[in-house]
């Protein structure tokens, strides 16, 4: 879903976290995380946005096919 084509050179978890964000749907997310680090770099990536809406549009596209909807 997140392959290279797709995301370029981002790291897929800040990706997958935008996505997630991006959705008008989605209110909440519950990240889990194992350290201090992980913490800021799930705030730097929500800080950072929605993702472009090309990339928005095609992650949910895979998404959906791999999930038979």
């Amino acid at each position: 879903i997140l392959a290279p084509e797709v995301v370029g050179d981002l790291p897929r978890a800040p990706v997958a976290l935008r996505w997630l964000l991006g959705d008008l749907n989605v209110h909440t997310a519950i990240v889990g995380t194992t350290s201090i680090d992980h913490l800021e770099a799930n705030v730097v990536a929500a800080e950072a946005g929605r993702l472009p809406e090309e990339t928005q549009a095609e992650i949910k596209r895979r998404f959906e096919q791999v999930a038979g909807r």
